[in-house]
């Protein structure tokens, strides 16, 4: 519900119990946060804090073509926090897509102890990263068709420390 309520998007949220979006499948699931392109009015970053206080988000698909920055969270600005979350069974596929990850598409913000598991077409934690990652672990499978492909961020200009990836990873370009 929280994609659904653009109004909501600096709030704080906690998570109280485990999450299954099995019934979201394609596109129907509303992404939290829009970008658009840099610079652009239209985009909407989430600037809350999500604490998942370590239970799970479930059955996390997303399929669509020709779609940018998508993810759990399609957009976190700088003030945004997304802590102690964990995703399992996370298939995101965007094969011409760009900024694609299974927890966030674009992240300016905070990504803190959370953990991404699955398989299929996706990405680790985080698409295209200008934040911090940190204390993160993926064992999602990745594959990608574009640049910048990787286990835990596929793009990085932001900080990445304390994480690990055991993810196989493959893509055309510039995979880490």
């Amino acid at each position: 519900a929280i994609g659904s309520h653009e109004e909501d998007w600096n709030r704080h949220f906690v998570l109280v119990q485990d999450v299954n979006l099995a019934a979201y499948t394609g596109s129907r699931f509303m992404t939290v946060g829009r970008f658009i392109a840099w610079g652009d009015e239209g985009n909407r970053p989430f600037t809350g804090t999500f604490d998942g206080r370590g239970r799970k988000i479930k059955n996390f698909r997303w399929s669509a073509i020709g779609r940018n920055n998508v993810g759990l969270f399609a957009y976190l600005g700088p003030e945004g926090r997304i802590r102690n979350l964990r995703l399992e069974n996370v298939d995101v596929n965007v094969p011409d897509g760009r900024s694609i990850g299974a927890l966030v598409g674009e992240s300016e913000g905070w990504v803190t102890n959370c953990r991404v598991s699955g398989g299929g077409d996706i990405g680790g934690l985080v698409g295209w990263n200008h934040g911090t990652v940190a204390r993160g672990d993926s064992t999602a499978g990745v594959k990608g068709s574009g640049w910048s492909v990787g286990g835990l961020v596929g793009h990085n200009f932001g900080t990445v420390s304390d994480c690990n990836s055991t993810a196989v990873v493959s893509g055309d370009q510039y995979v880490a």
